[in-house]
């Protein structure tokens, strides 16, 4: 139950966060670059894993294939059997075809590498793992899947992580009949959470700097055809030890939820960073969005909202996510043909807590 609201919380991040930006329905201050990588650690309490965000704002291509090279140092499970649960996935996605955007939830489960002979034309060659994020779109029920090739990196190709994951997109720009994406709809944010209850695809180490890295290769504009040569980098640093720590009560005098904290980078205070609380029973699968705070100098931060007692006291898990990756000009060249477009800083494990709020008087 947990690990499915923590997913929706993603979720909510990712649209009001994400998604405004992304999509073009909020002004941006500095143009938007062609893709960007956030990685969001997990609690230890979920796995210790991590949530692989892919964003790809509507004003540059579509992409055709998306490459996560995961950093040598994080482990990464390829074991699981051929319809074993590995977690949830977060889509936000526009129709071409139907002049609408919207995001969705599903799943993502582990297939039989040789059962998929149509992953061949975007990532050939025998595979380590083969995993599917599949969710339904739209009234007419329609599933569509993702398919994420998975392989230990070899040659070259090791300067850049020990692990790669390819994501195969169908082009938006062509029918379905032509080998085109169902309503020719076209991914804007992908969120691959690959973690479940007691187990995570990937173990991050407990200090150091990662570099994750993001190689999009776009279609063609119009057309169904990947345009290798202007495959780009975005990339996403994580910072360990990065430490969220909370405090949660409630104050009857005056019903208030009241919420502190401090976030510490590498034992350094960090200002500047967004939290976003939000809050349910403790095994509710639907949250509720109280609001954001953002840290001060020292790093604290401190949230209040008022919460009216019911007829019978009431637990509350109160979530708290740091939604916000600091960015950065590229750190050294690329090896990609388009180079590095954009760096993120990872933010602090999300955390919880637990609190009563008493029945009314």
């Amino acid at each position: 139950m947990q690990v499915r609201a923590i997913a929706r919380v993603l979720a909510l991040v990712s649209v009001g966060v994400v998604a405004l930006a992304f999509a073009g329905a909020a002004p941006s201050v500095a143009p938007l670059p062609a893709g960007r990588l956030q990685v969001l650690p997990m609690p230890g309490s979920l796995g210790g894993g991590v949530v692989l965000d892919l964003q790809s704002p509507a004003t540059a291509p579509a992409p055709a294939r998306e490459t996560v090279y995961v950093p040598a140092g994080v482990g990464v499970d390829t074991s699981a059997a051929p319809g074993t649960r590995l977690g949830d996935v977060f889509v936000w996605f526009v129709s071409i075809e139907a002049r609408e955007s919207d995001y969705l939830l599903g799943t993502i489960t582990a297939r039989d590498p040789a059962s998929s002979p149509a992953v061949q034309a975007c990532a050939p060659g025998a595979h380590s793992a083969l995993w599917f994020a599949s969710f339904t779109l739209g009234i007419q029920k329609l599933e569509v899947e993702i398919p994420i090739a998975v392989d230990p990196t070899s040659g070259s190709e090791t300067a850049l992580g020990a692990f790669k994951l390819v994501a195969c997109l169908r082009s938006p720009y062509v029918t379905e009949d032509q080998g085109g994406a169902p309503h020719r709809f076209r991914v804007l944010d992908l969120e691959l959470g690959l973690f479940e209850p007691g187990h995570s695809v990937f173990t991050k180490p407990s200090k150091g700097d990662y570099t994750w890295r993001l190689f999009t290769t776009p279609y063609v504009q119009g057309t169904g055809t990947p345009a290798d040569s202007a495959t780009f980098e975005a990339r996403g640093r994580m910072l360990l030890p990065h430490v969220m720590t909370e405090r949660v009560r409630y104050e009857r005098k005056t019903k208030t939820l009241v919420v502190n904290g401090r976030v510490l980078l590498k034992g350094k205070p960090e200002p500047g960073l967004t939290i976003s609380v939000a809050g349910g029973a403790p095994a509710s699968q639907l949250l509720g969005y109280f609001g954001q705070t953002k840290t001060r100098a020292g790093g604290r931060y401190a949230f209040r909202k008022r919460l009216a007692p019911g007829r019978r006291p009431r637990s509350l898990r109160v979530y708290l996510f740091a939604n916000e990756a600091r960015l950065a000009p590229c750190a050294g060249p690329s090896v990609a043909p388009a180079g590095c477009v954009d760096q993120s800083l990872s933010p602090p494990a999300s955390t919880s807590a637990d609190v009563v709020v008493p029945k009314k008087r």
